[in-house]
């Protein structure tokens, strides 16, 4: 799964950020600007697209490089949803309520 928000072009917009979930176990971000919180269940992140947050279990950041805005997380991961101003967009695990 990808997100993408920003396109970093140049043109005045805000630079890029992605998320790529593989199978649920691995997640690699760009874009990442700080490291508010993470636990083995939930990881909060600010990023160019907004705060973050991504949920699961047995979570683990294996790599972080603020300075390029890259992070790589491991673990079971049932969630992901961006916050900002008003709104909350994502995808949850299964059987959440909206």
């Amino acid at each position: 799964m990808n997100r993408a928000a920003g396109s970093g072009n140049g043109s005045g917009t805000a630079p890029g950020c992605s998320i790529t979930i593989d199978r649920r176990r691995t997640a690699a971000l760009t874009g990442v600007t700080d490291v508010e919180s993470f636990d083995d269940r939930m990881v909060v992140l600010r990023t160019h697209g907004g705060r973050l947050i991504l949920t699961g279990s047995e979570l683990h950041v294996t790599a972080l490089q603020l300075e390029s805005g890259r992070l790589q997380l491991e673990g079971t991961i049932d969630g992901a949803a961006y916050e900002g101003p008003g709104r909350r967009r994502g995808w949850r695990k299964r059987g959440q309520d909206a």
